[in-house]
């Protein structure tokens, strides 16, 4: 069973502004959790395509998020490139 879902953001961003979109990842993957590891790991491209070239909105900003590698386990792991978009 997924037990967590864990992102990596490869580039730096301000602290707040890295919070408040790793809130929004979070709550936009929530559904992995309890899922089989298994099934996940037969068809991960879902993760990607649900993830890759997407802008995502916090509070104030905008992002472009590129996925860079997807780790499938109990603890899943999620590498990305965040970059802010003109508002």
């Amino acid at each position: 069973m997924i037990r967590i879902v864990t992102f990596h953001i490869e580039n730096k961003l301000d602290p707040f502004d890295e919070t408040a979109l790793l809130e929004t990842l979070t709550a936009e993957i929530r559904f992995l959790v309890g899922k089989n590891v298994i099934e996940v790991g037969k068809n991960p491209e879902f993760i990607y395509q649900l993830l890759n070239n997407k802008s995502f909105k916090t509070k104030d900003k905008t992002f472009l998020v590129k996925v860079k590698i997807i780790y499938i386990q109990s603890t899943t792991e999620i590498w990305l490139s965040a970059h802010e978009q003109d508002s």
